[in-house]
C-alpha cells in the first residue's frame, strides 16, 4: 500500500494535491473537517476534482466529539452533515475521533457506549 505524504508531492501546488492523489488512490481521509465544516464551495471542489467511484472519509468536527462529547451538539452535527452531503455518492465513512475520557466524564466504558448508541440511533437516514 502506498501512503500519501501529508503535504503532497514536491513541486505541486496545494490546490492540485487532491487531483494528483485521486489518480493514485481510491479514497482519502479529510482531516480538516475536524476543525469545523468546510465551506460548501470547498466540498464541491473536492467532488469535482475526483473521479467516479472515489470515496471520502470525513472526520467529524471536534465540537461534537471533544467539546460536547455527543451531547447537545445536534445543530453543529446537522450543519456538518448538510455540508458533507455535497460529496453525494462519494461520501464514505464518518470518522469519530474522541479524546481521552476522564473518570469524571464517564464511570466506565459502558456509559460512553450507551451515549454513542443513542447518538447513532438518531442519525438521519442514509448516514
Amino acid at each position: 500500500m502506498r501512503v500519501a505524504h501529508r503535504h503532497g508531492p514536491r513541486g505541486l501546488k496545494a490546490e492540485d494535491h487532491l487531483s494528483f492523489y485521486a489518480t493514485r488512490f481510491d479514497t482519502v481521509e479529510i482531516d480538516s473537517s475536524y476543525y469545523g465544516p468546510p465551506a460548501a464551495a470547498t466540498v464541491d471542489g473536492w467532488y469535482r476534482k475526483t473521479p467516479a467511484g472515489f470515496l471520502f472519509t470525513v472526520k467529524v468536527p471536534q465540537v461534537v466529539t471533544h467539546e460536547k462529547v455527543l451531547v447537545n451538539c445536534e445543530a453543529e452535527f446537522m450543519h456538518f452533515l448538510k455540508t458533507m452531503e455535497g460529496l453525494r455518492e462519494k461520501l464514505g465513512p464518518l470518522l469519530f475521533q474522541f479524546g481521552h475520557f476522564y473518570p469524571s466524564e464517564f464511570k466506565d466504558g459502558s456509559e460512553f457506549l450507551s451515549r454513542l448508541g443513542s447518538f447513532f440511533e438518531n442519525l438521519p437516514e442514509g448516514f
